[in-house]
């Protein structure tokens, strides 16, 4: 086949100056919502089903006029906005004793209850003295994700009266996370290390960092006597709580393997999963490095 010549007198056609070059959203430009929104609906407008809508947006890319002769296009390896990005400038005030880890942890306290609470003080021998860290690592983990609003407003209220109301009725407080009703059991058990400090009292003390730091060493030590229990003899689940249950089937099966930290970790959040089991872990090396 002939090829097809150029008429001579045709002028060479050049790319037109007014035509908007796609780039890839985010790499380059930023875009507000407000842009994604508008683009978004002027590009779906003409389809009369959701079917076809979606059908058209997952294969399209989304082109958003910038106003100057280009255009920004979500296809390619980034988007312009991601969740961590627009939180992170809030951070410091979303989690305000994130960069404060031991701010509210007391390294003497954490030394005594880890000596002194019989089944914490066999288990930290066991494991080379690991009790006063592991203490550390469990309360330096509840900092990181302590918010401002979800934590420090019920910690403000406990301050005052001692209690919450409905329906903050039980749940975690102070430093150590630790909810009500579990820091009036441990109050209970242990009146010795407490002073015989009254139950109401003690949730409003909860919120100091020495009485915390306690809180959390009793805890572990009677989650210690709950698994070496069952692991003689399991209990009816019938006639458990849910958070037991939860501690009978994450945390007992890690005991009885000889997985003891672990299971110390997890019987702290028994239903945190390997997020805050992993979490805590990652403290409790940092803090074993510097040993």
């Amino acid at each position: 086949m002939a090829e097809i010549q150029k008429p001579a007198d045709q002028a060479e056609q050049k790319p037109d100056a007014g035509i908007k070059k796609p780039d890839n959203l985010g790499k380059d430009r930023a875009v507000t919502s407000e842009q994604v929104a508008e683009a978004d609906a002027q590009r779906t407008s003409k389809f009369s089903t959701f079917g076809d809508m979606k059908a058209y947006a997952d294969s399209n890319p989304l082109l958003i006029d910038m106003g100057d002769g280009t255009e920004v296009s979500s296809k390619g390896p980034q988007v312009a906005w991601k969740k961590e990005d627009i939180l992170k400038p809030f951070e410091g005030a979303l989690h305000p004793l994130r960069e404060k880890p031991n701010h509210f942890f007391d390294s003497e306290v954490a030394r005594r209850v880890s000596q002194t609470l019989p089944k914490l003080s066999a288990y930290s021998e066991r494991h080379e003295g690991i009790g006063p860290n592991l203490i550390a690592a469990i309360m330096n983990n509840e900092q990181k994700y302590y918010g401002s609003i979800d934590d420090a407003a019920p910690d403000w209220f406990v301050r005052q009266t001692g209690n919450l109301v409905q329906p903050m009725k039980d749940i975690t407080v102070g430093p150590g996370q630790i909810s009500i009703s579990n820091i009036r059991h441990l109050g209970e058990k242990y009146p010795d290390l407490f002073g015989g400090t009254t139950a109401n009292d003690l949730t409003k003390l909860a919120v100091d960092k020495s009485i915390a730091t306690a809180l959390v060493g009793a805890y572990l030590d009677d989650r210690i006597q709950s698994l070496e229990t069952w692991a003689k003899n399991t209990p009816d689940r019938n006639t458990m709580k849910h958070d037991e249950r939860l501690l009978l089937n994450n945390c007992l099966p890690l005991w009885k393997s000889g997985q003891e930290t672990k299971a110390l970790i997890m019987s702290f959040n028994p239903g945190g999963g390997n997020d805050h089991l992993n979490n805590v872990l990652n403290e409790l090396r940092k803090l074993e490095k510097q040993r």
